[in-house]
This record gives structure tokens, C-alpha cells and sequence, in this order.
């Protein structure tokens, strides 16, 4: 089975299904950082970011907010 299912990872697994692995994977790693920073008593606010100086030329602004 576990040759079977490596075979499958390696040839079945087109780019969109690794972006949607990725991004569940990245959803978990922010959900349990959070919940570890309540469990050492950090605050729960989000934290600040200061924005980037403009590109030459600008580019499009995909995402507005990023977790911490």
C-alpha cells in the first residue's frame, strides 16, 4: 500500500491539488501557532505590519492582510 500510494503522490498529484495541500498545510501551522501563543499567554492582537515601498513599476496587491 504505502508503494501504491507513493506512486500515486509522484504521478497523479497535478499543481493544483499541491497548492491545496500547501495552503490546508498552512492554515494548520498558523491555527496551531496560535493556539500555542495562548497557551504561553501572548496576546492574541495581530501584530502590525509596515508596508513596502512602491515597486517600479507597481504591481497588483494580491493579498491585503497576512497572519502573523
Amino acid at each position: 500500500m504505502t508503494a501504491r500510494y507513493m506512486d500515486y503522490i509522484t504521478n497523479d498529484l497535478s499543481e493544483k491539488h499541491w497548492n491545496s495541500i500547501f495552503a490546508a498545510l498552512s492554515i494548520f501551522a498558523i491555527r496551531v501557532s496560535r493556539e500555542e501563543a495562548v497557551l504561553i499567554g501572548a496576546p492574541e492582537e495581530p501584530c502590525e505590519r509596515v508596508p513596502l515601498a512602491m515597486s517600479d513599476p507597481p504591481s497588483p496587491s494580491r493579498l491585503n492582510f497576512l497572519p502573523c
